[in-house]
């Protein structure tokens, strides 16, 4: 699937859960799905990992892939997601009797729950790799810590309503990233992130470190914490706005 660097964490995630349970994996690219106009429906089923895909910015293309891949596959698994419902190209590929839904948060379930294949579930980029306890002695320090600055720059930036510049130190590295590991590998060798990237904080809270979140205007980075960590990373996680943002210098 296409997507930033943070989609492949849930990707790794997803083809772990798979090949730990013992499934037989085959990659397909999605120019292989082509619906109606293939000969024979193919057996099995095609799992979509988890995406930010059906939501009114980025559902392009996702929506309408899982629409052919319900003609030509068995079955059709959408690991856990967001979701927008009211769009129509969201609700028509879920109301295919052989597509099955996760949400990956209490509030994309609200909207999927009434498909018959829906279901709530962890993020599959949780299991990508083991989580790494966190130094306490450094989350007290959160505030005083060196930020690496990690804001979106892309279409669905914060800062497009305004007038504002990230500061040059900005690193995007879903985006900026060659791959998975020089993405983890940045995380890695920090201490405290800011960033308004979803996986980016999934990331930082498995890899230990502190985490500043910026919501989007959906609040879907606090929805997910508020289901996939629950009140367990207290002292790691800390929700901020663009003011503080301002306030400390990571705006211009």
């Amino acid at each position: 699937m296409p997507g930033n660097i943070g989609d492949h964490l849930i990707q790794l995630g997803s083809e772990r859960i798979l090949n730990e349970i013992g499934c037989e994996i085959h990659r397909i690219a999605t120019s292989e799905v082509v619906g109606s106009k293939s000969k024979s429906r193919s057996r099995g089923t095609l799992v979509v990992p988890g995406s930010g895909a059906f939501v009114q910015e980025f559902h392009e293309w996702l929506p309408d892939l899982v629409s052919r891949a319900s003609t030509q596959f068995d079955r059709v698994l959408v690991l856990p997601s967001e979701f927008e419902i009211d769009l129509f190209q969201v609700s028509n590929a879920f109301s295919k009797d052989n597509v099955f839904v996760c949400a990956r948060d209490a509030v994309s379930f609200r909207q999927i729950r009434t498909f018959g294949g829906s279901s709530l579930a962890l993020d599959p980029a949780l299991y990508a790799f083991d989580f790494v306890l966190p130094d306490e002695s450094k989350a007290e320090k959160l505030d005083t810590e060196n930020y690496f600055l990690a804001l979106r720059t892309d279409t669905a930036s914060l800062l497009e309503p305004t007038r504002l510049q990230n500061a040059e130190n900005n690193n995007d590295i879903s985006l900026t990233s060659h791959d998975l590991t020089q993405f983890i590998d940045t995380i890695r060798s920090t201490s405290t992130v800011v960033t308004d990237r979803l996986h980016i904080v999934v990331a930082s809270v498995m890899l230990g470190k502190n985490v500043n979140f910026i919501n989007p205007k959906n609040y879907k980075i606090s929805c997910y914490i508020q289901f996939s960590f629950r009140d367990e990373f207290d002292k790691q996680i800390r929700e901020r706005d663009v003011s503080w943002l301002v306030e400390k210098g990571l705006l211009e």
